[in-house]
């Protein structure tokens, strides 16, 4: 793997100082550039990272240590869902790239 640096963000402040009531917050933000060069000795094509729920997160060469992978929405060539008989989104046979780990705002 190969990093080209990161930064990491963050702001804190009290946003309600009351007598009976405080309120705190802080919001933390951060991106590091990583591309996958190689994989171990004897993995072929991906790794798998880590797992939760319905997504993974899968190391391929050329990729980044943050894509995520899974069961996203079959979509219309325009972007709009796909819908099955019953009226429930369609889902690939396959996992697909759906998003990345250090833009999770911005899921695809």
């Amino acid at each position: 793997m190969r990093n080209r640096g990161g930064v990491e963000l963050t702001l804190s402040g009290k946003i309600i100082k009351r007598e009976k009531f405080n309120w705190k917050s802080t919001l933390t933000w951060s991106k590091n550039w990583n591309k996958v060069l190689k994989l171990a000795d004897g993995v072929d094509g991906q790794q798998e990272i880590g797992s939760g729920g319905n997504a993974t997160l899968l190391a391929k060469i050329g990729g980044t240590t943050t894509a995520i992978y899974g069961f996203g929405f079959v979509r219309s060539p325009e972007g709009a869902i796909v819908y099955d008989n019953a009226g429930l989104p369609a889902y690939p046979d396959e996992i697909q790239y759906i998003g990345d780990a250090s833009q999770i705002g911005k899921l695809v």
